[in-house]
């Protein structure tokens, strides 16, 4: 009787304990056994969810649309790279879109009436646009890749030798009359100004010097690489760009890409372009991309061959290095072509605001 009697009441302290512990625990919610988070600091699922500072990451750096023209010459060389990512989809930047237009002319013409807001253009074209609209130059793609050209074995060995004192080009070209004229009032070897006659194209020119109508031209690359490949007779015989700058001491961008305050007013906006183009060039430089470059660029110019344009990309004299006085060397040299022709560069000489500081 005693052990039933202390048995039950052993199983009814036991009872009475766990009771204690476990139903009352629940009416009192103890934090030991239960948490509870206040309603406004529950947490939602962020599955496909950007967080605000993603967000706020995103707005800064909100790529610009920027809307790119330029003409069938060096160029194509310079932005290959850049042109091949955009068109593929590979990261840049900045987004861009790429427009090719028949001369500089219309390139200027759409870059006024904002069919683009950047443009690939000569220094002299680049100042003009600057004068009409107050614009930014953001780097410098090639400096100057004219040649005197010539056909047959002879050749043309002195600038002061030119067959009766005459020199064709591309009716547009106002850059290579500007170097002609500028070499000819600056050489103390030339006694008398070298005359200038205009041709319709590249095609026309070359045609020109094979059939004898034209005797000395003034070509840049890489038209005389392409010319060359058609027709080994066809000569490179002076290099403009060791003359000009042993006659005029500064440096002539012959391609720069500039832009409209709209896509470069902001210092860093400037260096983001600044960059994705300058690693264009720098692609196209190295030697172990020669090969894939002549291959983008013959799939815009379509014409000539994949070696021709290979031939081609040293004579381009892009920039390796973009110079970091860069400004001052524009200012030097419109300082050197006003003086030669105000309206050259549009009249003025752009301020100093013109380039990236």
């Amino acid at each position: 009787m005693k052990m039933g009697f202390f048995k039950n009441k052993k199983q009814i302290w036991i009872l009475m304990v766990f009771l204690l512990l476990f139903g009352c625990g629940q009416k009192k919610e103890d934090p030991e056994f239960s948490i509870v988070i206040p309603e406004e600091n529950k947490e939602e699922s962020t599955e496909g969810q950007v967080s605000e500072s993603q967000v706020s990451e995103e707005e800064e750096y909100k790529k610009l649309d920027v809307n790119v023209g330029l003409t069938y010459d060096c160029s194509v060389i310079a932005c290959a790279h850049i042109m091949d990512k955009s068109e593929k989809g590979d990261q840049t930047n900045e987004n861009y879109k790429f427009t090719f237009y028949d001369t500089a002319e219309e390139v200027s013409n759409a870059f006024e009436k904002g069919d683009i807001n950047a443009a690939v253009v000569s220094a002299d074209r680049a100042a003009c646009l600057y004068a009409k609209e107050k614009c930014v130059a953001v780097t410098p793609l090639a400096t100057c890749n004219y040649h005197l050209v010539t056909y047959g074995e002879k050749g043309l060995t002195d600038i002061t030798k030119i067959p009766e004192g005459l020199v064709s080009m591309v009716r547009g070209d106002e850059l290579a009359e500007i170097i002609i004229n500028e070499i000819s009032d600056e050489s103390e070897d030339i006694s008398e100004p070298i005359k200038i006659e205009k041709i319709d194209s590249y095609k026309a020119l070359v045609e020109g010097l094979k059939n004898g109508k034209v005797e000395c031209a003034v070509i840049p690359e890489p038209y005389i690489s392409l010319a060359i490949a058609e027709d080994e007779n066809i000569t490179s015989c002076i290099d403009l760009y060791d003359l000009w700058d042993e006659l005029t001491g500064t440096k002539l961008y012959t391609s720069m890409l500039v832009a409209k305050l709209s896509v470069a007013e902001d210092e860093e906006d400037r260096i983001r372009i600044k960059s994705d183009f300058d690693n264009s060039v720098r692609m196209a430089n190295a030697r172990e991309n020669l090969d894939q470059t002549a291959e983008i660029a013959l799939s815009y110019m379509k014409e000539g061959d994949v070696a021709a344009f290979k031939a081609s990309i040293p004579g381009c004299s892009l920039v390796r290095n973009t110079p970091k006085p860069f400004g001052e060397e524009l200012t030097k040299l419109y300082t050197k072509l006003y003086d030669q022709d105000p309206q050259s560069i549009g009249g003025t000489i752009p301020a100093k605001d013109f380039c990236l500081s």
